[in-house]
C-alpha cells in the first residue's frame, strides 16, 4: 500500500518536470507547505500561488499527510532524493531506511528512564536532551521519538522531558524536518491519546563545520505554536 501511495506522488510530481522543473518545484512545494504549518518563511516563488502548481500541490500534501498519520517517518526523504539531485555545489538527498531509522534510535536511546522522585505520586522524567547536527528530513530522529514516547507510554507526557536541537546546512530538508515532526507528533497523540509535546525544539539552518548560520530557524516550546528567532 505504501509503494502504490509513493507511485501516486511521482506520478503527480512529473506533471510539473516541464512547466517549472521537478527539482525547484518539489522544494518550493516543501517551503510552502513549511510556511502553512508553522506561519515562518513565506515562499518568494511565485509558482507556488499558480493553478497548474496548486493543482498538483494539494494532492500531493495529502498523500504525503495520509502517510505520515500512518506512521511513515520520513516519506519527503523518499521524494527529495528521487527528484532533487545534488551536484557538486548543492546537497543531495539520501533517505534513512526506516529500518535503518528504528535500529540507530533503538542504540542511542537511553537504557531505562531516569526519574525525579520528588513527588511519588506523579513521578516524572529528569530532562533529556538530544542534538542532532545533520539532521536532514528528519528519520533516525523521529524513529527515535517514537521509541521513547512507547518507553515512557505510562507518563501523561511521554515526551515532555524532552529538549530538542537540530540542525543542518540545507534549508529544505529543516523544512521538511519541521513538517514531518508535527505530522509524527499528531500520529502519537491520535494513536495514544495523550500529549506528545516536546519540552523545547530548535531547528537552525547552520553549517555544522563552519558554525556559520543561516537564515531560517524555528523554536518550538511546548505550550506555543513557534516563535521565530532572528
Amino acid at each position: 500500500m505504501i509503494d502504490s501511495e509513493y507511485r501516486k506522488a511521482f506520478n503527480l510530481i512529473e506533471q510539473w518536470r516541464y512547466r517549472y522543473g521537478t527539482d525547484v518545484a518539489v522544494k518550493a512545494f516543501v517551503s510552502q507547505w513549511a510556511y502553512q504549518h508553522t506561519g515562518l518563511y513565506k515562499p518568494t516563488e511565485k509558482m507556488v500561488y499558480e493553478k497548474a502548481f496548486e493543482e498538483v500541490a494539494i494532492p500531493l500534501s495529502h498523500i504525503l499527510s495520509n502517510l505520515m498519520l500512518k506512521g511513515v517517518s520520513d516519506p519527503l526523504a523518499v521524494i527529495l532524493s528521487e527528484f532533487c539531485h545534488g551536484d557538486a555545489k548543492h546537497q543531495g538527498y539520501y533517505p534513512t531506511p526506516q529500518e535503518v531509522g528504528v535500529l540507530i534510535s533503538q542504540l542511542l536511546r537511553p537504557i531505562e528512564p531516569e526519574l525525579c522522585h520528588a513527588n511519588i505520586d506523579s513521578p516524572k522524567l529528569r530532562p533529556l536532551k538530544i542534538y542532532e547536527p545533520c539532521c536532514g528530513s528528519a528519520g533516525i530522529i523521529l524513529e527515535m521519538l517514537e521509541s521513547l514516547f512507547n518507553t515512557n507510554i505510562e507518563l501523561d507526557k511521554p515526551l515532555g522531558h524532552v529538549e530538542l536541537v537540530v540542525e543542518d546546512i540545507s534549508e529544505t530538508a529543516l523544512q521538511a524536518f519541521c513538517i514531518q515532526l508535527i505530522h509524527k507528533i499528531q500520529y502519537l497523540s491520535l494513536v495514544s491519546g495523550k500529549a506528545a509535546e516536546l519540552a523545547m525544539i530548535t531547528v537552525s539552518h547552520v553549517d555544522v563545520l563552519s558554525r556559520k548560520e543561516g537564515l531560517i530557524a524555528y523554536n518550538f516550546v511546548s505550550g506555543h505554536r513557534q516563535v521565530l528567532v532572528d
